[in-house]
């Protein structure tokens, strides 16, 4: 068993490093859609088609 006497802490960094991967795992989410707590974050705009789609080929139906 080491010796724990005298050797600093290690447990704020732990805690540093819980809180980036649970910031970047909201990011990932938020921005993907799962998660929606920025309205409109991630959208993309909805008056835009994609690239080599027409209207002609894909009309819309009511």
């Amino acid at each position: 068993m080491p010796r724990l006497i005298g050797k600093p802490s290690q447990a704020p960094m732990y805690v540093g490093l819980a809180f980036l991967v649970a910031v970047i795992g909201a990011s990932v989410l938020e921005y993907s859609g799962d998660l929606n707590l920025v309205p409109g974050f991630g959208e993309q705009p909805t008056d835009r088609q994609p690239a080599g789609l027409s209207s002609q080929q894909y009309p819309l139906q009511p």
